[in-house]
């Protein structure tokens, strides 16, 4: 999960995405403000659907309550 601004501002998202390789899953860019409960289960499907395991966030406020959030939803199947 990251945010709108830094993915598309800067190159250090798609860099992170080169070092991680074959290890990257997946990528939520832009979490509205408030961490709205559709964007949360949105990002909870797709993690799911990947079977990641491990969920990082780079950004501000809603992105981190997001990603707590997620991980709530993965581990109660939300």
């Amino acid at each position: 999960m990251v945010s709108a601004a830094l993915d598309q501002q800067t190159d250090e998202i798609a860099r992170t995405r080169v070092r991680l390789g074959p290890r990257f899953a997946g990528q939520y860019s832009g979490m509205p403000p408030h961490t709205p409960r559709e964007a949360v289960i949105e990002v909870a499907r797709r993690a799911r659907a990947v079977a990641a395991d491990l969920l990082v966030t780079i950004g501000g406020g809603s992105l981190t309550d997001g990603g707590k959030v997620v991980q709530i939803c993965l581990a109660n199947d939300i």
